[in-house]
């Protein structure tokens, strides 16, 4: 029936964090194209919430790999 409002919230919660270190690590940089990332947090949020990826689990040959590009 579609997501809990529990997981609504805790993938608002992960995207506000991950837009928040995008603008973070942007200003302390100062540059940066930030426009992708901001429009991708959500998908990076979904991905990894849902992926069998973990730092307990990254020597597990059986985990989840995230690989993300962004070509120009």
């Amino acid at each position: 029936d579609g997501i809990s409002e529990a997981m609504q919230e805790k993938i608002q919660l992960l995207t506000n964090k991950i837009r928040r270190d995008v603008l973070l690590m942007t200003a302390q940089a100062g540059s940066g194209h930030i426009g992708g990332s901001l429009s991708s947090a959500d998908v990076y949020g979904m991905l990894w919430l849902c992926a069998n990826a973990t730092s307990a689990n990254i020597t597990d040959d059986a985990r989840d790999r995230i690989v993300i590009s962004h070509g120009h």
